[in-house]
């Protein structure tokens, strides 16, 4: 960056500069991603100060009266359009300034934004109006002097025990992702250090923990889907399951036996019923 805003060694520059993250990076062949995080480092250790796009819209002031304004048109007919794309569009440009859409106006004359931004730039040269063109650029400033290897051995602990916590954090994530044995609750409570925890019995590994404990009582089971048929005739799996509050891979289980021991049969509709006695 020094070298780009041609600072020399132990000199101190107190301007501020336009600064392009694109345009730096294809001059130095800098990938775009890791340099906006190296600027970002450089920033948090207080060796420069960005500030992101200073103005993002443009805008203009019309600066001469609408009589004025009117002879000028008739003067200049390739610049009539675009006046009357503004004066139709964009009201109150007598009184202060109005953001516009480059683009926008482009549109609206069919024509290329590069010769909307000509036409407006003309448009300030003849005193017409105030064209502030959007500005892009970030605004860069330096906090300290151009003293590259003090500067380098000062932060670079400071940013490598940064990375060391990020990559701790990372794998703590990742662990915590993939422990299926120790209650979720009890995972990121000691982690941040808490004492005296107990299980929440509602997360995922808990839930896990108490059906591989439960017992499961196939005669209950089988005795509730009876139930259901003195009610019902006929009845489809889906609709046991629905009415019975047992996980589901039991319920099939559970019907798979009634009819191997010919206490229910399947119908041509794939029907559930009570085998007559």
């Amino acid at each position: 960056i020094n070298q780009f805003y041609q600072i020399s060694p132990g000199e101190f520059s107190e301007n501020t500069y336009a600064f392009n993250l694109q345009n730096f990076c294809s001059i130095y062949n800098f990938p775009i991603l890791k340099t906006y995080n190296a600027l970002n480092i450089l920033e948090n250790e207080n060796i420069i100060e960005i500030q992101q796009n200073v103005n993002k819209k443009s805008a203009l002031k019309t600066i001469v009266s609408s009589s004025y304004l009117f002879d000028y048109e008739k003067r200049n007919p390739k610049l009539d359009a675009i006046l009357k794309i503004i004066l139709r569009n964009y009201g109150g440009t007598f009184d202060q300034f109005i953001p516009i859409s480059e683009i926008r106006i482009a549109k609206k004359l069919n024509i290329p934004k590069q010769h909307v931004i000509k036409l407006l730039i003309q448009l300030d040269f003849d005193k017409i109006i105030i064209y502030k063109k959007a500005n892009t650029d970030s605004q860069l400033k330096f906090l300290v002097p151009r003293e590259d290897n003090f500067i380098i051995n000062r932060i670079s602990r400071n940013i490598e025990n940064k990375n060391k916590t990020k990559i701790k954090k990372a794998d703590a994530i990742i662990e915590y992702i993939l422990n299926d044995k120790i209650c979720r609750n009890i995972q990121l409570l000691e982690y941040f250090g808490e004492n005296n925890i107990e299980k929440c019995n509602i997360c995922d590994v808990c839930i896990s923990q108490k059906k591989n404990n439960q017992k499961i009582d196939f005669e209950e089971i089988s005795f509730k889907i009876i139930t259901l048929f003195s009610t019902m005739k006929q009845l489809r799996a889906d609709e046991i399951i629905y009415q019975l509050p047992y996980d589901k891979k039991y319920i099939i289980k559970t019907l798979q036996l009634m009819v191997e021991k010919k206490t229910l049969q399947l119908t041509s509709q794939n029907k559930f019923e009570k085998v007559k006695t």
